[in-house]
Parts: C-alpha cells; sequence; structure tokens
C-alpha cells in the first residue's frame, strides 16, 4: 500500500496474514474516527474533496479508500427485494481499482441487509 502508515501490533499479526493487507479499498461509515481525529486530515483526504465528505450540520459522509487515501463516498439503498451500494468517486478510477471498489461494496451490500434477495454495487 503505497503512502500507508503500518504499526505492527504485534510479533504474529494474524489480521494481516488472513489477506486483509492485499486489499487496497476500504469502506468507511459515516463518522468515522479516521476522518474526525486526525489532526492533519490531509494524510487521509485531499483538500479539494473535504466539502463532499464534511457536510452541512456537522455530518461526516461515509467514504471509501483506495491505497489509504478518500477517493469517494458512498450510500446504501436497500429494500427487502435488493440492496445496493452506490458508489460515487471522486474521479475517475483506474480500472482494477473500480473492480476492486465494486466488489468490495457488493460484499459491503451482504454484510449491511442480509435479508435482501439481491445485492450489488454501482457507480453512481
Amino acid at each position: 500500500m503505497p503512502n500507508a502508515f503500518l504499526i505492527p501490533l504485534s510479533k504474529t499479526p494474524a489480521w494481516w496474514a488472513k489477506g486483509w493487507m492485499e486489499r487496497h479499498t476500504y469502506f468507511l461509515p459515516r463518522y468515522d474516527e479516521a476522518l474526525i481525529a486526525y489532526e492533519h486530515r490531509e494524510r487521509v483526504i485531499a483538500s479539494g474533496h473535504r466539502s463532499a465528505v464534511y457536510a452541512k450540520n456537522a455530518i461526516i459522509e461515509a467514504t471509501f479508500l483506495v491505497d489509504g487515501f478518500v477517493a469517494g463516498i458512498w450510500a446504501l439503498s436497500s429494500s427487502p427485494v435488493q440492496a445496493i451500494v452506490r458508489v460515487m468517486p471522486f474521479a475517475r478510477l483506474a480500472p482494477v481499482d473500480r473492480r476492486a471498489v465494486l466488489d468490495e461494496a457488493e460484499d459491503l451490500a451482504r454484510f449491511l441487509a442480509p435479508a435482501a434477495k439481491t445485492h450489488g454495487a454501482k457507480v453512481a
């Protein structure tokens, strides 16, 4: 992961031995501490994208990261029939990143709405 900071938590870090570090896309919920706690938020989000993430009324939108940086926002649309995670990237994603984001978004839809009959992801 370029530009990412890794801090080993133990001598046997099982959480990344199981493929955690192989992924380069991650979805963060609204009000995630990574977007709240950093004094220098430039480490995770470009200043030009802040207005899309830090909305009015102190709302901090759900975001997704590509290679450690916020690359867009996401939202879940669900019903008993289907659950769709819509991703709204700030810029055009490279094909490999787009596929990784959509795969992860579909997994997220399955997790957030397990009772839905179908699950999917799309770029809005």
